[in-house]
């Protein structure tokens, strides 16, 4: 049902991917242009004496203009695409618990507060706002990692590149127990929502 939308979601963000990889690049090689003259001038070889096109320059500093103004335009159309999405799951997940409650006999409905279910409805489906939007860098995440990884080592070598990417990595264990800390926090968090509720229905 929502494939698509998350189709166009990858679009984009793979979009915004090549536009954080391409800039960096493209600025290395303007600032190589800038330099140009003053290496000529160093250097001993005649031929390299020449001065770089001017046309160059030109085309590299429109170059990283267009990447700015993409990467303004990229970004807010891949947190739009996402959130638009995750509105859109959020709304048909409420819609189905209103079908739902509406279907089952008497002495189920009496089982369930009413508290419980506004709580669904209100606190829980909003896990929805906050994933969808960025459930893409599951693979977006590793993609450009390694991306980056293969320009530092064709610049400063395997064995750096390697070490820095390794320092990154070392923080994911330490992201990971914050995350499992937030959760435990969020899910005592819930059954106190769930008991006010229930209290709340009751009285």
């Amino acid at each position: 049902l929502y494939t698509p939308f998350l189709f166009v979601h990858s679009f984009w963000v793979a979009v915004e991917v090549c536009i954080r990889v391409l800039t960096p690049v493209a600025l290395r090689e303007f600032l190589r242009w800038m330099t140009a003259d003053e290496r000529a001038r160093l250097s001993a070889d005649p031929l390299a004496a020449a001065p770089p096109p001017l046309w160059r320059g030109w085309l590299l500093a429109l170059a990283l203009s267009c990447g700015s103004l993409g990467m303004t335009i990229v970004h807010h159309q891949f947190f739009f695409r996402g959130m638009n999405s995750g509105f859109l799951m959020r709304q048909a997940l409420v819609a189905s618990i209103h079908a739902k409650m509406l279907r089952v006999n008497a002495a189920t409905v009496a089982a369930v507060s009413p508290g419980h279910i506004v709580n669904l409805v209100s606190n829980d489906v909003r896990r929805f706002d906050d994933a969808v939007p960025f459930w893409i860098f599951v693979w977006a995440g590793p993609l450009e990692a390694a991306i980056v990884l293969a320009m530092v080592a064709s610049v400063v070598g395997p064995g750096p590149a390697l070490a820095g990417v390794g320092v990154l990595l070392c923080v994911i264990p330490l992201q990971a127990s914050l995350a499992r800390l937030v959760a435990g926090l969020w899910r005592g968090a819930a059954q106190r929502v769930d008991e006010r509720m229930r209290l709340m229905g009751e009285a």
